[in-house]
């Protein structure tokens, strides 16, 4: 699987997470279904954005993009995704890229123009398949490639790019340059994953038209083989007016689903995960921190049954009618997944879940029928029982049960001999007087002092 990556010329914001979110989500769902993932998420670290931060920041750029390439390594692993298997940087495989463009240049879908190489959609008659587009409806855009005055038709795309000053270039079998955006990731798929075709591509909506399709045409062109099997599409993350979530708007998004505890950490997964590619996610902001909630839910159903410090309250100790809704509860929630990766579906059977669970610990049947209770000793500092429901829930202050029974034959529970004497209530007579009253502060007046010292002589 082959997942096209963040472009590093800044740190990377709440729309570009979901779609490696849902991403993950796929990863997941496959590899609990049996099947081995190997999944490539590449850099762009050349193109023309980040060409030209580097060059404002006066910095080289290596340097200036590998920032941006650990600060997403860091927010990815604060939302609990699995590392991918290979996460290359374009800059890395510059030779792979000239190796597929002198195979187009063989097949004869390239021409040159003023030190750059293009490609020339008119040999390639595929072309629009995946966007469904017709030849005559495909114009140029603003995601679209617009030198017209080097190309001999404004549909084509630039593969190899000519060297201009100040920017860095490469010289591999090719005139002074760098590679085209389109041109890295049909050549790093398609050297990291082995023989084409590949399993699944996948990316953001947005990338469907023009750079899904160029890399199709680059590809398909090279190799005269289909580059992948199935495409996976994740559709754009809104802000409250409709629009797409702005680089603006990374900072505060990220301060409310900075994950507290590590045990909260896939947070913000939940909720982008909430509606994983069909739909746009309307109301980013509302439903990330709805999200907050819900996995505290879910926390803490998890954690009532064996609170910390217990040494003999198990969740595998439940009885066989709570043991039965599991099990349904997981065949469901794996149904929901196969279902086109219903992610909303299958967090309602967690919910609808949790609630029984809570329901059955409330009413002290999660573990069957009551026994004797029995604590840990009190070296290990249990304050849990081990077929005790109530005394399993999370507490304020690290009190012992008082309803515990010793079963121990030394140590009997002696019963507790009453009070010696009893607290007396002390009566006041006449109201409290505060300790410190209030004082009451005049501000002064100079003129009105110097008056009345006149007056005084």
């Amino acid at each position: 699987m082959h997942a096209c990556g963040l472009t590093v010329y800044a740190r990377g914001h709440i729309g570009n997470f979901r779609t490696f979110v849902a991403l993950d989500v796929l990863r997941r769902a496959l590899e609990v279904n049996g099947y081995e993932v190997r999944q490539v998420r590449n850099y762009t670290d050349v193109d023309d954005r980040t060409i030209v931060e580097s060059i404002k920041a006066g910095r080289p750029l290596r340097e200036y993009t590998q920032q941006f390439v650990d600060a997403f390594e860091l927010d990815a692993a604060a939302l609990g995704l699995e590392p991918s298997n290979t996460a290359p940087r374009a800059t890395d495989h510059i030779p792979a890229m000239a190796g597929m463009i002198h195979a187009l240049e063989q097949n004869g879908h390239t021409y040159a123009s003023d030190g750059s190489i293009y490609f020339k959609i008119s040999t390639f008659p595929e072309y629009g398949k995946l966007a469904r587009l017709d030849h005559g409806g495909i114009k140029s855009g603003a995601r679209v490639d617009s030198d017209s005055d080097e190309k001999e038709d404004a549909r084509d795309f630039v593969l190899w790019k000519a060297s201009k000053a100040g920017e860095p270039s490469w010289e591999p079998d090719l005139p002074p340059g760098r590679p085209g955006w389109h041109i890295e990731c049909s050549a790093m798929a398609a050297e990291l994953l082995g023989e084409l075709p590949i399993d699944i591509h996948g990316g953001g909506v947005d990338l469907i038209f023009p750079h899904h399709e160029n890399e199709i045409a680059q590809a398909e062109g090279a190799t005269k083989r289909q580059f992948s099997r199935f495409w996976v599409h994740v559709e754009h993350l809104h802000d409250r007016g409709g629009a797409p979530e702005r680089r603006e708007d990374v900072q505060v998004a990220r301060q409310r689903l900075q994950p507290r505890r590590r045990r909260r950490a896939g947070l913000p997964a939940v909720g982008v995960a909430l509606s994983v590619s069909r739909h746009p996610l309307p109301q980013a902001a509302e439903v990330l921190l709805g999200a907050a909630g819900a996995v505290g839910r879910i926390a803490q159903a998890d954690h009532r049954p064996r609170w910390r410090g217990s040494t003999r309250c198990r969740a595998g100790h439940a009885n066989g009618a709570t043991a039965t809704r599991l099990q349904e509860a997981a065949s469901a929630f794996a149904e929901q997944i196969r279902a086109d990766l219903n992610t909303a579906g299958a967090l309602g059977i967690v919910f609808e879940l949790v609630r029984a669970l809570n329901s059955s610990i409330d009413a002290g049947e999660l573990h069957g029928e009551r026994r004797a209770w029995r604590c840990a000793p009190r070296s290990t500092g249990s304050i849990a029982c081990s077929a005790c429901c109530r005394c399993a829930a999370p507490k304020t202050s690290a009190r012992r049960c008082r309803s515990r029974r010793s079963t121990s034959s030394s140590r009997r529970a002696a019963p507790r001999a009453p009070r010696a004497t009893s607290r007396k209530r002390i009566e006041f007579e006449g109201p409290r007087r505060a300790r410190h009253p209030p004082r009451r502060h005049r501000r002064r007046n100079p003129l009105e002092e110097k008056n009345k010292l006149e007056a005084g002589s």
